[in-house]
């Protein structure tokens, strides 16, 4: 008798348990509802046992993805190792709490006591990731998926173009066996796929979707909408370069198809891929490039667009001057900020490094104007950097951006229509942040002789609607419309004092083993205006080319190494060594960075040219040393 009252007891336990559980889920589903989640809970039970499954090498909880290996263990594939993982979590009795733990140094995952999943330190260098964040990011993971309800749709209502497939995820402990129905099979259809729902639009209108499982009942909103664009599509672009690497195909195709591409109106087109890494000087080849349009009220497309692109026979030409856009440095205004006349024979490096010192947004933009009744072409290498806070980091991000065109004078051919002006860089900075950019203008031929161009610091409210959204793109002239000028933008102002010309230093020196060090100083002594009033401190925006020849005259073989100082406080700086491309990581004041390392035999000697450029926000004079490594080599 005490056997069977006690089995009673335990089975009432049991059932008034799985009541409550139940009760709170659905109190949970009300909760998400009222926070507008998108799940619309009609009728029935919202509880169910958790799903688990290997698709491929990553495992899915309640449909939901929690981890993916990238490494199997001896004969066993990483695909193998998950559907072990699975097998082991639906034989479990219990999935919490979810918890790591570190063995052997390793960080073992577990459910409920149950191990999951052993992470190395290997899977993690294989993720890039330090040991403890993977571990942490996939602990939430299943966390999180095993919290889920019966049914979660993420979007309160469900968008779906005309003649578009849409493919919604459907997650939660009821997902897998779920059926769908379309409240109107005329605007849409809707179809159950792995790991969630396929639908597709025929005709403009509004409907709902019925989602069914296991008890649980829900209810979506659907909208069929007009596609933002329809493909294929075809455009032209031109760009420079020896060779016009793929950033400015991309850039110089985006820029075209923005303008010329048939789409809904206030539509923003984004390049995806292209077919092409390079284009050879002089040629013209028809590129595929995959694209994405987006527009307000409609349904995003991506297609394929053919691009016919040519790259101008246009050698690289040497700037003739550097135009130094950081007076001031800290805006507390509007107003103008620099002004000058790119002319046709005489192309111009330029700089500009602002932060916004006041309390509210602002837009500082370059625009390059054309009031003249012929169109005017200008060829483009940009260098922008993202607004930051930090003046070193985003000074870092432009110059780094320029030199990685710069190196092949690879970018982009750019055409102002007759009396309009468009934008060269424009950025909305918040207060505190800062804008910078490093960019080469050449005025092309066949057009006027010379053009305007000013940077002014302006209120967002006169910025003209369609161009807000260029001012958060490095490449505005691509995304802004160019505009008529105004008639307060007509008149000429006076070019701006900080234009330095023959923006270069050239160094040579020599360094053998057993001598003194050579020391380098990188922005020590300042470049002059041309009127000879100004003197650039620091030679920020200057290109410096270190020629070093490094000699070995001792019978025993020698480590030498290149190391760079930033001698006068935090820094960034990026180098061109023998054609090679690197970027030190940020660096704290008299902090080192090693730019390279010669190992030289006995009489050996090796040459090295560097190439380096003083960055807007970091501080110079810095240092480039030449010395042994202090390394016995036998």
């Amino acid at each position: 008798m005490r056997l069977r009252r006690a089995a009673v007891a335990s089975r009432l336990w049991e059932e008034s348990l799985l009541r409550l559980v139940r009760y709170l889920h659905q109190f949970e589903m009300g909760i998400l509802r009222g926070l507008g989640v998108g799940i619309a809970l009609i009728s029935g039970a919202a509880w169910a046992a958790p799903t688990f499954r290997a698709v491929g090498s990553t495992l899915y909880v309640n449909e939901s993805p929690v981890l993916t290996l990238k490494l199997g263990v001896g004969r066993e594939s990483p695909g193998g190792r998950v559907a072990k993982i699975a097998a082991t979590l639906r034989q479990a009795k219990s999935w919490t709490p979810v918890a790591t733990s570190k063995v052997d140094g390793d960080i073992v995952l577990a459910a409920g006591g149950t191990p999951v999943v052993r992470i190395t330190a290997a899977e993690a260098r294989a993720w890039d990731k330090p040991l403890p964040t993977l571990a942490g990011n996939w602990s939430k993971a299943l966390k999180e998926a095993l919290e889920l309800p019966a049914l979660r749709v993420e979007a309160r209502v469900l968008r779906v173009g005309i003649g578009a497939e849409a493919f919604v995820t459907l997650t939660g402990s009821a997902a897998a066996g779920a059926q769908v129905e379309s409240g109107n099979s005329a605007v849409f259809s809707a179809s159950k796929a792995p790991l969630g729902i396929r639908l597709k639009g025929f005709k403009r209108g509004g409907s709902k979707l019925t989602i069914r499982s296991e008890g649980t009942v829900m209810s979506v909103p659907v909208e069929v909408v007009p596609l933002a664009a329809s493909f294929p599509q075809s455009t032209s672009a031109t760009v420079i370069g020896d060779p016009a690497t793929t950033d400015a195909i991309a850039g110089a195709i985006e820029s075209s198809a923005q303008r010329t591409l048939k789409t809904a109106p206030n539509a923003v087109v984004e390049v995806l891929s292209v077919s092409s890494d390079a284009i050879g000087m002089g040629s013209t080849v028809t590129v595929q490039a995959r694209v994405r349009v987006t527009a307000p009220n409609m349904f995003p497309s991506e297609g394929i667009v053919q691009a016919r692109v040519t790259n101008l026979s246009l050698a690289l030409r040497r700037e003739s001057e550097l135009w130094y856009c950081n007076y001031p440095e800290n805006v507390v205004s509007t107003g103008n900020l620099f002004a000058a006349d790119l002319r046709e024979g005489a192309p111009a490096r330029m700089l500009y490094h602002h932060i916004n010192q006041t309390r509210r947004p602002l837009v500082i933009q370059v625009l390059a104007k054309n009031p003249y009744d012929t169109p005017v072409k200008i060829a483009i290498i940009p260098g922008d950097g993202r607004p930051h806070t930090d003046p070193v980091r985003v000074g870092l991000d432009a110059g780094e951006r320029f030199v990685r065109g710069y190196l092949t004078g690879s970018g982009e051919v750019v055409t102002i229509p007759a009396g309009k002006t468009i934008p060269i860089a424009m950025r909305r900075l918040a207060p505190g942040e800062t804008m910078s950019g490093l960019c080469y203008l050449r005025l092309l031929p066949g057009g006027p002789s010379r053009i305007p161009m000013r940077t002014d610091a302006v209120e967002v409210d006169s910025i003209d609607k369609s161009w807000i959204a260029a001012s958060r793109t490095e490449r505005p002239w691509g995304r802004a419309v160019a505009r008529d000028l105004r008639s307060s933008e007509l008149g000429a102002l006076e070019s701006s004092p900080y234009i330095f010309p023959e923006p270069f230093k050239e160094v040579d020196s020599t360094f053998q083993v057993g001598g003194r060090f050579q020391f380098i100083r990188v922005g020590q002594k300042p470049i002059t205006s041309a009127d000879d009033l100004k003197q650039l401190d620091g030679n920020f925006g200057v290109i410096y080319t270190v020629r070093t020849r490094i000699e070995n005259p001792t019978e025993k073989a020698t480590q030498v190494e290149v190391v760079f100082e930033a001698s006068a406080g935090y820094s960034g700086a990026i180098f061109v060594v023998n054609g090679q491309y690197q970027r030190a990581p940020l660096l704290m004041s008299k902090a080192e960075y090693v730019v390279r390392k010669v190992t030289l035999a006995p009489g050996a000697a090796q040459d090295l040219t560097i190439m380096t450029i003083p960055l807007s926000g970091s501080s110079y004079p810095a240092t480039i040393t030449v010395r042994p490594t202090g390394v016995a080599l036998f």
